[in-house]
């Protein structure tokens, strides 16, 4: 054997042994063994349904002197309420009942306000001052909105609402003023940024709920004393939801793996230290990740996603780029590309690293879940396409005898595809701010042609296919793009010289 072939032989050996190292390593997050105590368990809906009647109706009937008529009657509505409350869910949020991080957190969540209306209704029948208006039901309403989904909020302050009532003698007045105080909370603060923005909501809320107060005193003919009590106590109450929500929903973002506008307003700041790191170690990738925000938060807007989700998830998306950050373009100074000297699988091996490397940064520096799942799912299972056809140049060039058949599926990111409107609009924000760098000559049809080109390939690659993106938010999202990147890019008039009196000699030089 000559020496080129042992270089040779040697060679190969090191970049199997390479594909091998990558395979073992750059498995999805998703199907990596966790911790006994991290396992997420799910339970079928119809188990959940069940389960929650159960416990909605003896939370109902705890402390209720009915006869059994009554007891019959009340049976049949709770089961009526569940079974349409969960044919809603599955139909209009079947992520959501899939995820049992969200569905345990409604479930703590709605009741817990059954129980404290509860308490609330026993209390009032031993003190005459404290009335149950008092109960601030508006907090199941207003932690939905912040922490779910704003429609699902709106369902539920309607259905706490009635449950309100039932459990107050069957009130309709305390059933109207519970369903006014939810759905102003919700309107109000659900797409809240600031702990002020939420405090006012609870003020509005309050301040409603005194109004229908007053409304039902005058036309029931209600005695001063008790409109009194019931109007401060309906005014407080808005107040008290939106304080005691301030309070618990760090908490509940934490345990609950969930993220607010109010949480990600925080991580947004520039001056989070991995974004300062960043700015610091890799640069090109910084600026980069503002311009992707920058396209994401504008076209998700267009489209009814979280623009600030997708902004957040923009900044933190290419964190990983840190470790290696001269092997990326963007990074690249006069020093050439590292790349050169290397072969394409390591090359790949490299390229795809920033994805590992990211997480384990994430996971360092305790960034939320909602927040680092950009991190793996805005490449999904795309190509590395440069370096997938440099791999087979390169085959080519190889001798008859000594050629290894390159294989497509070891050159793609590995997963997972993107799971939510936000993470696909990274992933073609990512895609399309990286190629209109290489246009030549741009224009405003040149980049809608480009826009139109990447969502195409994306979309028929399948990295779509998980998300609930349809034809028509893929449409208004590529003229968001087309109208952003020529916005970005726009051109100048160059500024003309003016002659200066003075003589060139006499002007002054910083050299």
């Amino acid at each position: 054997m000559t020496n080129p072939s042992l270089i040779e032989f040697i060679r190969k050996q090191l970049n199997r042994w390479l594909d091998w190292l990558d395979n073992l390593e750059q498995k999805s997050p998703r199907s990596q063994k966790q911790a006994w105590y991290r396992i997420e368990y799910h339970l079928p809906p119809s188990i959940v349904a069940v389960v929650s009647a159960i416990l909605l109706y003896f939370s109902l009937f705890l402390g209720a002197d009915l006869t059994l008529g009554q007891a019959l009657v009340l049976t049949l509505f709770v089961a009526i309420m569940v079974s349409l409350f969960c044919v809603y869910m599955v139909r209009d949020h079947a992520d959501l009942v899939k995820d049992g991080d969200a569905m345990a957190l409604l479930a703590v969540i709605f009741f817990t306000t059954i129980l404290l209306i509860k308490a609330v209704a026993f209390l009032s029948q031993k003190y005459y001052w404290l009335s149950p208006y008092a109960t601030p039901i508006a907090i199941a309403p207003l932690l939905t909105a912040l922490l779910l989904r704003q429609r699902l909020a709106m369902l539920l302050a309607f259905v706490v609402a009635i449950l309100f009532g039932i459990v107050n003698d069957f009130s309709l007045p305390v059933t109207l003023v519970g369903a006014v105080g939810g759905v102003t909370i919700v309107a109000a603060g659900s797409q809240a940024r600031t702990a002020h923005r939420v405090a006012r909501a609870g003020l509005m809320a309050g301040f409603l709920q005194m109004l229908i107060v007053v409304f039902l005193a005058i036309s029931l003919d209600w005695g001063h004393e008790y409109t009194a009590i019931a109007m401060v106590s309906s005014f407080l109450s808005g107040i008290v939801a939106a304080v005691f929500s301030l309070g618990v929903l760090p908490y509940l973002e934490s345990f609950f793996s969930r993220v607010s506008n109010l949480r990600l307003l925080e991580l947004a700041d520039v001056n989070h230290p991995l974004l300062h790191r960043m700015s610091i170690e890799a640069p090109g990738t910084y600026h980069h990740s503002l311009i992707v925000a920058s396209l994401a938060e504008d076209a998700a807007n267009a489209v009814g996603a979280n623009g600030l989700l997708c902004r957040v998830g923009a900044y933190f998306h290419d964190i990983g780029k840190m470790t290696k950050a001269e092997y990326f373009i963007e990074n690249q100074g006069a020093f050439g590309n590292p790349h050169d000297q290397v072969s394409p699988s390591l090359s790949k091996l490299v390229i795809t690293s920033h994805v590992k490397e990211g997480l384990a940064l994430a996971k360092a520096y305790k960034l939320d879940k909602q927040v680092a799942d950009f991190i793996p799912q805005h490449h999904g299972t795309s190509q590395i396409e440069f370096f997938y056809q440099k791999a087979l140049q390169a085959e080519e060039k190889e001798e008859e005898g000594e050629k290894e058949p390159v294989m497509e599926e070891t050159y793609r990111y590995p997963g997972p595809k993107p799971q939510s409107k936000e993470a696909g609009i990274v992933m073609l924000s990512d895609s399309i701010e990286a190629a209109s760098r290489t246009l030549e000559e741009p224009n405003h049809q040149r980049y809608k042609d480009l826009v139109y080109k990447i969502i195409n390939k994306k979309l028929f690659d399948g990295q779509l296919n998980e998300t609930p993106l349809t034809l028509k938010d893929l449409h208004l999202l590529a003229e968001r793009f087309t109208a952003t990147l020529t916005s970005i890019h726009h051109a100048r008039v160059p500024y003309p010289e003016l002659e200066n009196p003075k003589k060139k000699d006499d002007m002054p030089s910083f050299q």
